[in-house]
């Protein structure tokens, strides 16, 4: 029974969705601030975490109505599928923000403002008295802010108190590359509007402007990242690293036969991923080194 519960609560958080892309924005932006291994650079990444765990477990709870009427989602939703009360998944919101809170002022300086401004937006953007996930545009710029900017900022001010070019293209780079995947996201919602009477940005612009749209964003994502890259806030070896991690991912999925899909359902599975392999990449940038001297001092 404990172990349904803890596997419950683990969905809760859908920890799995997001902890490769919020440890990766983090350590981008620790990297634009020049921050090394320490202990504020674990308290950064946890804060995060529990931070965005809080806004996923906002959304489960304010989504399982409709997702108990969704047979796609009904038994990733705890809630809907009766494994969880409102009342627990609630009382685990309160842990992950508290925590998420308590982690910000133990960081200090800017780093509680920009966390508070996280954690309020987290409760906005899928609360029902405001749902701002569900106003044309602002769906996919409060998303991008939410589950990319606002962590690489966090991960930034952690280790420096003033605003320098460093911070300018990586964060441009994950608002982009978020702002993007946040559209597939809704193109796949949109199958089931007739349940949830959305009118997200996809929807009001149609597929040719959402895909013109799509284009456009990832382009810029990209070449932001191929500043960052010159700006050596990233080493060659972790860029390469990477890139060889990318394809050792996803070689093995591309090789297999697979029943047909869409380039819409096939999208979110790469780039799962890719930002596994972005994440693996940007730890090892730190902890590889970290290694290194602790061997030489042996």
């Amino acid at each position: 029974m404990a172990k349904k519960r803890l596997i419950a609560y683990l969905k809760l958080t859908r920890f799995n969705e997001y902890v490769c892309f919020a440890t990766f924005t983090t350590l981008l932006g620790i990297a634009a601030a020049k921050g090394e291994l320490s202990l504020r650079w674990w308290l950064a990444l946890l804060a995060n975490w529990s931070a965005v765990g809080f806004a996923f477990i906002v959304n489960s709870i304010e989504d399982a109505p409709e997702d108990a009427l969704d047979e796609n989602k009904f038994n990733h939703n705890p809630i809907s599928s009766g494994a969880l009360t409102v009342t627990q998944a609630r009382l685990a919101s309160y842990t992950a923000g508290l925590l998420a809170l308590i982690l910000f002022a133990i960081l200090g300086g800017k780093v509680i403002l920009i966390g508070a401004i996280s954690l309020i937006l987290g409760i906005l953007y899928s609360w029902r008295g405001v749902r701002l996930k569900q106003l044309v545009f602002i769906d996919l710029l409060s998303h991008c802010w939410l589950f990319a900017g606002l962590q690489t900022l966090i991960g930034y001010f952690t280790f420096r108190g003033d605003v320098s070019s460093e911070l300018i293209y990586p964060l441009l780079f994950v608002l982009c590359i978020s702002f993007y995947g946040g559209i597939p996201n809704e193109s796949r919602d949109n199958k089931h509007t007739y349940i949830r009477n959305l009118r997200q940005t996809a929807l009001v612009l149609g597929r040719r402007r959402t895909h013109v749209l799509m284009i456009t964003v990832l382009g810029l994502g990209l070449s932001s990242g191929f500043a960052a890259f010159l700006f050596r806030i990233i080493p060659v070896w972790v860029a390469v690293f990477m890139l060889v991690l990318a394809l050792l991912f996803t070689a093995p999925v591309m090789l297999k036969p697979r029943p047909a899909q869409t380039p819409s359902e096939l999208c979110p599975y790469y780039r799962k991923l890719l930002e596994a392999a972005a994440a693996v990449a940007m730890v090892s940038m730190y902890l590889v080194p970290a290694l290194t001297n602790w061997i030489k001092n042996l």
